[in-house]
């Protein structure tokens, strides 16, 4: 708020202000890059990437064999159990 009443007592004394050259206005959006994740994102998003299973020797290895249900069951038993 000091600033313009600072301002305006300038103006009120006689301080000129200079004219501002007018720019053009562009509509267009201005360009940007991406950054590594968000093209990865966008390459997922895209399904520019098909995921094959992993192969040793001709066999899936064990540890991929397991799904997700039995990993967060080996997780929740290997916690200490919880107080009530």
């Amino acid at each position: 708020a000091r600033l313009w009443v600072q301002l305006m007592r300038e103006l009120r004394h006689g301080v000129k202000l200079k004219k501002v050259q007018e720019q053009e206005f562009n509509s267009l959006p201005t360009e940007f890059q991406l950054t590594p994740f968000e093209m990865l994102m966008q390459d997922i998003r895209a399904r520019n990437y098909k995921l094959r299973k992993v192969m040793v020797n001709g066999d899936i290895p064990p540890r991929v064999k397991r799904d997700a249900h039995e990993l967060i069951l080996d997780f929740i038993r290997s916690r200490p159990p919880l107080k009530q």
